[in-house]
């Protein structure tokens, strides 16, 4: 899966964001998603896509039939660490640590 964030442009239009989200879920079974705040964006959602298209088309819809003003921030995908007790999963590459240890 790619994750990416989702913020709207204008912070009061979170409410329709979510709205907007919710709706696609329903008919988008492979959509994820979950409230996100960032210092710089403020409120919005990390959403899970099955691919970079797939990304693309649900941002387009939201504009489109929604008329949500989006940022989206790069896409990413969750990398899995194997270790000895357990799996840790990381978001980006910046929360691998170098040098083999996790």
């Amino acid at each position: 899966m790619v994750f990416a964030g989702l913020y709207p442009v204008d912070s009061s239009a979170y409410e329709n964001l979510r709205d907007a989200i919710d709706k696609l879920t329903l008919n988008d079974a492979s959509l994820t998603h979950e409230p996100e705040n960032s210092d710089a964006l403020g409120f919005g959602f990390r959403c899970g896509f099955l691919g970079l298209l797939h990304m693309e088309i649900v941002q387009e819809r939201l504009e489109r039939e929604f008329g949500i003003d989006l940022i989206t921030t790069a896409p990413a995908c969750v990398i899995a660490l194997p270790t000895k007790r357990e799996k840790f999963w990381k978001f980006t590459p910046h929360q691998v640590s170098r040098g083999g240890r996790y």
